[in-house]
């Protein structure tokens, strides 16, 4: 079982999994800490959101490789172009170099 698994909620089987999975309930409060101060940086202003003029879906989030999130994106796409809608894809750059 990879770690994909665990972080999505799968039981532990073997020696192995319940070693990742004591170490990701270890590092849990820290998780905690960063999404906290993460969220008291925006609602403080310190960093600013910005509106853009149309309308976004916002496809994925943390979770690791292989949850399916490129298929489903394509397949948004898909029926949204044949809806009639302009469709933009903007990725962050899976394991790019530049900035």
């Amino acid at each position: 079982m990879g770690i994909t698994e665990l972080i999505n909620g799968a039981p532990p089987k073997e020696l192995g999994d319940h070693v990742c999975a004591a170490i990701l309930s270890a590092l849990t409060p820290f998780y905690k800490i960063g999404v906290s101060l993460h969220r008291k940086i925006y609602s403080s202003g310190i960093k600013k959101t910005h509106k853009l003029p149309c309308r976004v879906a916002c496809i994925g989030n943390l979770t690791l490789g292989g949850s399916g999130k490129t298929p489903v994106v394509i397949m948004a796409a898909r029926l949204l172009s044949e809806a009639g809608k302009k469709v933009v894809i903007l990725s962050r750059g899976y394991k790019r170099l530049s900035k």
